[in-house]
């Protein structure tokens, strides 16, 4: 009964925390609610982990990665803060980047609770209704009130197009051919990616529809390919998941193109970002060369997190603290030190989700690191030409594909201990026997 209770304290203040995560990307502005709701959500999760923890402290294994993520963070905490205040960044700004990333926090707590496949489900489950609220919030619900205005408007890299798409994929692959219920979840799936295939295509993105959308799909193939190379039970459904997975594309893209038919304003739009598209090109280079420049006057350590600096863009300066490429962001923030933390963190990430990946064999385990290579390759990808990695949805995405790592990685030792006692040698009286080897009288 105590587990019962347990778990059941935990998917309440997990399903908290991620509501607080669908209201708080709006990105608000000044501290009003919704910017203390969020805090105090995740200061809610963070302390009844650490109260678990004490009361479990035999749960509590620590992995490599998990050490990678604390020294990125216990950097950032001391000498991104001290740094951001020795460039006369106000205190606001100093913390502000520290808040972003609090999210990694949660990969010390989450792994604690997904003791099991079944809780892992419940988990990833509980990601797919976070996106989905998200997805219908953004669009029905947001600060602006036409619907084609939320569409576009909405910054698309937000958590939805970093994540939503390879779950949503994930998704299909794990709950299509559900033995409970399938109809209903069939119905529920074709709307969730039906509602992602929408939002991706009204991004007016052109990062977004050249190259994330379809590096997506192709990659999304390649991995269920080669799956069906290495378990027979699965070659036969290759060919129905690329099939259901055009669908939904077609399905998208004419969802798309009849908005766009029936809303002069947004065709008007596409237009307009069409002819802008020179001068955006010219922007962007300007700003990496300027941050590059400004890069130069401290390598090592950088100018600290919300440094203002001056950018050309159109005809004339402007103050921002924001570079349109990861790695010109933190080499100008955090400087080289910074940068190779980050990448160390990425790198670590994406081995381990391959080496997981190989190892999987439940569809459950397939469909969750399916969605995570997918997840964390958009982050790097999208963060080439935009500032993902200066927001704080992204670093909620990295901790969950770190908290789903840990929990993988310990299901498939346990899988492989177990397999090891089924084919160990007999014992008699606590002595190893060798098989085949005649057992002593008594």
């Amino acid at each position: 009964m105590a587990k019962y209770h347990t778990s059941r304290i935990f998917l309440f203040y997990f399903a908290l925390l991620l509501f607080s995560q669908v209201l708080y990307s709006e990105k608000p502005k000044e501290i009003d609610f919704i910017l203390l709701f969020h805090v105090g959500s995740l200061a809610l999760f963070l302390y009844y982990g650490l109260l678990k923890t004490m009361m479990h402290p035999d749960r509590f294994d620590i992995e490599p990665i998990q050490v990678i993520t604390l020294v990125f963070l216990i950097y950032f905490y001391t000498v991104g803060v001290f740094l951001s205040r020795s460039n006369n960044v106000p205190w606001i700004g100093a913390i502000e980047f520290p808040y972003r990333i609090a999210n990694l926090f949660m990969i010390l707590f989450i792994p604690l609770f997904i003791r099991k496949e079944e809780d892992l489900r419940r988990v990833f489950v509980m990601m797919l209704v976070m996106m989905a609220t998200q997805i219908l919030y953004d669009i029905f619900l947001g600060e602006d009130t036409l619907l084609e205005s939320r569409l576009w408007g909405k910054d698309f890299a937000s958590i939805m197009f970093l994540a939503s798409l390879p779950f949503a994929f994930g998704a299909l692959l794990l709950f299509w051919n559900s033995k409970t219920w399938r109809g209903t979840k069939r119905l529920l799936l074709l709307g969730l990616s039906f509602l992602v295939m929408l939002k991706v295509f009204l991004t007016f993105s052109r990062t977004v529809w050249l190259v994330m959308f379809p590096l997506n799909v192709v990659g999304l193939v390649y991995l269920i390919q080669y799956k069906s190379r290495t378990k027979k039970k699965v070659r036969g459904w290759y060919n129905k998941v690329t099939m259901l997975i055009c669908a939904v594309v077609v399905a998208g893209a004419v969802g798309a193109f009849g908005i766009v038919l029936f809303n002069p304003p947004t065709a008007d739009l596409i237009l307009s970002r069409a002819d802008k598209t020179d001068s955006q090109a010219w922007n962007r280079t300007t700003e990496i060369q300027m941050a590059y420049e400004e890069w130069l006057n401290r390598p090592i350590l950088g100018s600290g997190f919300a440094y203002q600096m001056p950018i050309f863009k159109g005809t004339r300066f402007r103050q921002q603290d924001w570079v349109h490429n990861f790695i010109m962001q933190f080499l100008v923030s955090s400087g080289i030190i910074g940068l190779a933390m980050l990448i160390t963190l990425l790198g670590a990430t994406a081995l381990l989700l391959r080496k997981l990946f190989k190892r999987s064999r439940s569809s459950l385990q397939n469909a969750v690191m399916i969605s995570c290579i997918l997840a964390l390759f958009n982050v790097v990808l999208i963060g080439m030409v935009q500032t993902v990695l200066h927001k704080e949805d992204t670093y909620f995405i990295l901790a969950m594909i770190i908290s789903f790592i840990v929990a993988i990685k310990r299901f498939q030792a346990e899988e492989k201990r177990a397999l090891r006692l089924q084919e160990a040698p007999i014992h008699q009286w606590g002595i190893p026997v060798k098989l085949g080897q005649p057992l002593r009288a008594r």
